[in-house]
Formats: C-alpha cells, structure tokens, sequence
C-alpha cells in the first residue's frame, strides 16, 4: 500500500533541471512539469505487458495503461521509483534498461517521463486494489488498445517501439448523384441529408505526413504552396477549402486519438485543380487522415478513417470506401459515415470531367452552405432525400442508366436552385458551364446517352457509360473553351502508398 500522506513530487524545467518539490495536489492544480517514470514489461516472445487499472480507483478507473508507473518523489531517483512501481504493482523485479526520457503535455498532466523496459515472462502478483488484471499484447496490437488507454501506451509505441514515423496516402475525389448541402452539426460536419455518390479513379490527392520531435512546428506545403502562403487571406477560396489552419486541427484530432505531441511536416499534391468544383477537399482530408493516422500509429477500421475525415471536409467521408458509396444519414458522429454499397467493378459508367475554368471559386463550400436553410426550398428538398436515395442505390443496383442519368441530372440542378435562392445567392456557373448543360441533351438527341452533374463549382461532369465514352470525349474536344478532360471509373477508395513525396 502506498503512503496515504500526501506524497512530495519533483519540479522540474523541460531540460529536466529541478526548480523544487511540491505537494501532488498542488503539481497537479497549478500543471507544474514533474517527474514519473513508466516500465514496460517484455516476455520472450516481445509482447508488452499491460495492466488494467481498476475500477475501483479514483484516477482514470477501468483504463489500461503500461505495465507500471508513477510518480517519482522528493528524494527518488526515476529508477528507484521505476523499481518501486514494478514492485507494487506486479510483485516483481527486474533489470531496468532506460529507453527515452519525453515530456507529457496533456490537459489532465504535465510530466517528464522516462520510460524503462524490462524482461519478464511472469507470474506477477497484482496490486488489486489498483490493478484488475494484467495481459501480454504482441506489440502490432497495442493500437487497438489506444481508445480505451492512457496516453502512456501510445507515447511508448509511437516514440520507443514504433520506428516509422511517416506515411503517404492517395486519396480519390467522389461525384455525389445525391449531394450534400446543409449541415445539422457545424462541428462535426453532420449533413442534414444523407448521399450516394461515386469515387473516381483519376482526380486524386497524394499526401505524405511525418511526426517527428524535431519539428518545432507543423509544416504545411499544399501544391508547393508553404503554411503562410497556403493561408494567405488573399485566397479566401483557397484559405477555407484547404488552409493550413484546416490541416493543423485535423492532425490536433490525430494527435489526441494517438496520444502523441509531436508536430508534422505534410506535404500534399492534387492532379487536378482545386477551389473549382472538383471536391478537392473531399480527396484532400482523405489522404490527410488516413497519412496522418498510419504516421502516428494507429490503426482505424474503413468506419473510424471515415468519421474522422468527415470531421476535417464532410464529403471526405465518401472518399474513404472505392467503388459506389452511401454516406449514412446520422445524427451523431459515431452514425455519420460511409460504406460502400457496391464495388468498383459493378458498373462500367465514367464520369468525364470537363475543365471549363481553373479559376478558384469566391466562396467556399463550407461557407456557401451555411445559408442553405434560407432558401424557401430547402425543407421541400430535405423532405425528398430519403425516397431519392433509395431510387438511386435501386438504379445502380439494376444498371438503369437511363433512370439514374435523369435523376441525377435533376438532382444538380435542384441542389444549384438551393445555392441560388438562399441568401446570400451562390452562382458558381460560368458561360462553359451553361454551354455544356444545354448541349447535353442536344447530343441525348443525336443518341449518345450522357447526363451531366454538377458540384460546387464551375467544371462540369458527364456520366456516361463506357460504350459511349470514346463519343463523349469527341463532343467535348470539339470545344475550344474545354481546358482539359479528365475521364474517371469508379475508383478504389483511399489507400496508402510506398512513395513518398519527400
């Protein structure tokens, strides 16, 4: 049992210089930098020991953390009370090998820890009154663990265990049939409807992400823009859709799932332009979370990457799964995510992006979309969304082309007739834009099968099927204000890459 008088706790600077001694109630009410020493207990076939606190104590009950640790006291050395923690903890001894010695900067502590290993295969004897039970963990597993864990976990695996420390991924961009505008949640980027779309196979973000302790801070390059270009209040477009700031809280939210400190160097790279249209932001956080959350060391299911791409661009959501993809219709962020409904190989449509404009666009879609709720039709259009959803996976899922082509074509201009009746009024088309919707149904007449869709913004997409692409590629080349054609399939969904960019 522990000494129930207040224990006297070492102050230290963050060289580890002792400034004094205080009171553990007063180190922790005033967050002054004190020392603790942690012990991870290997066996023989290198699994990690950890023990499950119990419920019974008043700290952070129920919660697993490293095989032993605690404070170090007025008059301790760190491994005399590394020692002392295995000993009242486990029951055991051991040699202790000093591995790394990192400061904890959380809300609820502020410590400077340092960090031991040691081998033992057992038996222990438990400390009950503080710790319901003790298991090994092969150490690809301690991931899982991280939810249901103290930081400790984490900060030993991803700083001691955990040698790679960077990451890339390829994220694809998704055209939604049934779109989304209008949030219930602002914070939790929750929709106020659900939506079907497809991930394309050739509109693509590649983004690499590395933590590391030498960054002092986080460093953000986005096309070979660098963090204060990229959020220049010049480029409001830019600086909404894709900002550093953006980015940085995106990895604040990988940081605290992982339970890591360190800042990242991102740098991210579109083969297509961005600010038009084209949901580069969908394929943006989707690069960026799925990079970033395999750099810090976790391990998420489709679902978990999912809901937390959602929370940096909502539609980034979508962009996780491949193929044809339902964004569910949740209330709570736990329940707003996407699946996907059918393989990439399900359908051979296209989706041909024609480039009418690189210009960035003038507001944001998450701006623009926070007057949805002002257009006189908005609750007509929310109160339609559930039966239109339902028509369009029943589409997909018989191969109706005809029927999803006039739905979806309906669909964007319904979603523009929002965007121009709210206030204030959206207009994101250009003369090419028009110019393709009215010729659209011109070579409909002329017997090519071809429905246009299109997103927040100018460039517009033309779904066909794949017999008619090479007729649709001809029609559009035939235009000389067309800037570029990119033809899309339905894509896989995003995934991680060996190529890094730096």
């Amino acid at each position: 049992m522990k000494n129930k008088q207040e224990e006297i706790f070492i102050v230290v600077d963050k060289n580890d210089k002792v400034l004094g001694y205080k009171p553990r109630s007063v180190c922790h009410k005033e967050r002054l930098l004190h020392r603790t020493a942690a012990v991870a207990v290997m066996n023989n076939k290198s699994e990690v020991l950890l023990q499950k606190r119990s419920r019974n104590v008043e700290m952070n009950p129920g919660k697993y953390t490293l095989s032993a640790s605690g404070h170090v006291s007025k008059g301790e050395t760190y491994e005399e009370a590394a020692q002392k923690e295995l000993k009242e903890e486990l029951g055991i001894t051991g040699k202790l090998k000093f591995e790394k010695k990192i400061i904890k900067d959380f809300p609820d502590h502020f410590e400077m820890q340092s960090f031991y290993t040691t081998d033992y295969n057992g038996p222990f004897k438990i400390q009950k009154d503080e710790v319901e039970k003790v298991e090994f963990v092969p150490v690809d597993k301690l991931p899982e663990y991280f939810s249901k864990s103290l930081a400790t976990i984490s900060i030993f695996y991803n700083q001691i265990l955990k040698k790679d420390t960077k990451a890339t991924a390829i994220g694809p961009t998704n055209i939604a049939f049934t779109k989304y505008w209008g949030k219930k949640d602002e914070v939790f980027r929750l929709p106020e409807n659900g939506s079907i779309s497809m991930t394309l196979s050739h509109l693509l973000t590649t983004t690499t992400v590395e933590f590391l302790p030498k960054y002092k801070k986080d460093q953000i390059s986005i096309n070979g823009l660098f963090t204060s270009e990229v959020s220049s209040s010049s480029n409001p477009a830019y600086t909404s859709e894709v900002s550093a700031e953006r980015v940085i809280k995106h990895l604040d939210r990988v940081r605290k799932m992982a339970g890591i400190q360190d800042k990242a160097k991102v740098v991210s790279k579109n083969n297509f332009p961005i600010g038009t249209g084209l949901s580069s932001s969908a394929s943006g956080f989707a690069a960026l979370t799925l990079a970033a959350s395999k750099a810090a060391g976790l391990k998420l299911s489709e679902k978990e990457l999912s809901i937390l791409a959602r929370q940096g661009a909502g539609s980034a959501c979508r962009s996780i799964p491949g193929g044809f993809v339902e964004w569910l219709d949740g209330d709570t962020s736990d329940t707003s995510y996407a699946v996907q409904i059918f393989p990439p190989n399900h359908w051979a449509i296209c989706d041909v992006v024609a480039i009418v404009s690189e210009g960035r666009k003038e507001i944001s879609s998450s701006t623009g979309m926070k007057a949805a709720i002002s257009s006189p039709f908005m609750k007509l259009r929310l109160s339609r969304m559930k039966e239109k959803n339902k028509l369009v996976k029943k589409y997909i899922k018989e191969r109706d082309f005809k029927a999803l082509g006039e739905l979806t074509e309906q669909e964007a201009l319904e979603l523009h007739t929002i965007m121009l009746t709210q206030y204030p009024p959206l207009i994101y088309w250009t003369p090419g834009t028009l110019q393709i919707m009215k010729l659209t149904s011109h070579w409909r007449g002329e017997g090519i099968p071809v429905y246009f869709t299109i997103n927040t913004g100018q460039d517009i997409h033309l779904i066909c099927e794949q017999a008619n692409l090479k007729k649709v590629v001809a029609k559009l080349k035939e235009l000389d204000f067309v800037k570029n054609i990119i033809v899309n399939t339905p894509g896989e969904g995003t995934r991680l890459s060996k190529s890094h960019l730096f």
